[in-house]
Parts: C-alpha cells; structure tokens; sequence
C-alpha cells in the first residue's frame, strides 16, 4: 500500500497551442491530487473516478516546462471513497486490484479566452424543449452563446444568447 506517489513529466507547448489558454486535463487522480507547473502550486483535486482541469496559461515557458502532481490515496484509512477496490493486500471476491495515482489520461487542451467549462443538458419532453446551462470562464461580458439542435443533419431549434444569462432553449 502506497499513500503518496509523485509524477513528473516535461513537455512543450504546441506551437498551433500558443497565444490561446491552456488546460491540463486529468482524467483520474486516485485519490486526492496536488498539481504544480514550473514549480508553482497550480491547484488540486479530491475524488479518485472524476475529470479535472487546471487553467496553467501563466505558467508556461517557451521551450521545456514541468508539471508535476502528487496523488495521496489512504485506501485503508477509511476516510475517504474507495469503490470496489480491496483493502486487503490481494484482490478477493468481486473487489478489484487497488490502483493509485493517475489511472487516465492527461492531456493539453487549447481554448479561447472564453470558454465552455461544463454544460448540462435537461429534456422537457412534455413542453418539448430542453433546458441548457453552461458554465463559462473568462471574460463573458458581450459574448454570446450559440445553441444548435439537430435531428440528424437537419436544424431543427437555433438561439443565440448574450451572456451571462442563460434561458431555456
């Protein structure tokens, strides 16, 4: 059993990647993460099955940077989500074999100034219209969102909104 583990990795920017924000996505820490590029402190996370991402576009350099993370997973103490995964030294029964650490990928997304962070579908199959709420990062005053519903190659609803408000589509 191995409560914390350390990765460190260097990479480089793309170069279609630059002069745009850069998130680095994780798609699973098991258990809690600490996240540092070029020596600083970028953020964290708790949760060992869920997606996260970090803003890093300040702190990337032209040329090689380093992102490094330590992942804490006390699967026996009892304090925190394990899922099926054994407590014991061997797998057993319908558990599966512990795992610690990253166990999906990582990876460098581009995007805009601003951007999507999450959004939520929800049908109104009775008022046959869907509700969409989206969460936006970075500067929103004046941007618009853009809604398209498609039945196959076929419009079948288009709004656009002025953020931040959003309203059902």
């Amino acid at each position: 059993f191995m409560t914390r583990v350390w990765y460190r990795r260097h990479f480089d920017v793309p170069q279609e990647m630059r002069g745009k924000r850069i998130l680095l996505h994780f798609g699973a820490v098991d258990f809690e993460a600490t996240v540092w590029v070029n020596g600083e402190l970028v953020g964290g996370h708790k949760g060992g099955y869920t997606p996260f991402a970090l803003d890093v576009t300040e702190l990337l350099v032209d040329g090689p940077n380093e992102v490094v993370l330590l992942a804490y997973d006390d699967t026996r103490s009892g304090r925190q989500a394990t899922g099926k995964q054994s407590h014991q030294k061997e797998s057993y029964g319908c558990v599966y074999t512990r795992t610690t650490g990253i166990w999906q990928t990582v990876w460098l997304e581009a995007v805009g100034e601003t951007w999507v962070r999450e959004f939520s579908i929800t049908p109104d199959v009775d008022g046959q219209r869907a509700l969409v709420q989206a969460w936006v990062d970075g500067p929103c005053s004046g941007r618009k969102l853009r809604v398209r519903v498609l039945d196959g190659e076929s419009t079948v609803s288009y709004t656009h909104l002025t953020l931040p408000t959003i309203y059902p589509v």
